[in-house]
């Protein structure tokens, strides 16, 4: 159980630094995904399918990078949001 709580959180942080690395809407293609964050390109795939999966991002052929969408910018600042409570907590 351990282990698969630890995996979660290693997906789960790495999906959060992506969407905070695009967040200057730019672009970032999944070259820089894997070198910025240390990850494997199958760690980057698992992780880039499920933001879009879920709509976070949209891939641009013409500059072939990732960019984020307001549904990705939404969720970022939710996230934020829950890491403020969480300190007031703590």
């Amino acid at each position: 159980m351990d282990q698969l709580r630890t995996s979660f959180s290693r997906k789960s942080n790495a999906i959060e630094s992506i969407l905070k690395t695009a967040e200057d809407g730019t672009g970032i293609t999944e070259q820089k995904i894997i070198y910025s964050l240390l990850i494997s390109p199958f760690e980057a795939d698992q992780c880039l399918s499920t933001i879009l999966r879920n709509g976070l991002f949209r891939y641009d052929s013409s500059t072939r990078a990732y960019k984020i969408t307001e549904e990705g910018l939404d969720f970022l600042e939710s996230l934020r949001r829950i890491s403020e409570l969480d300190n007031e907590i703590e």
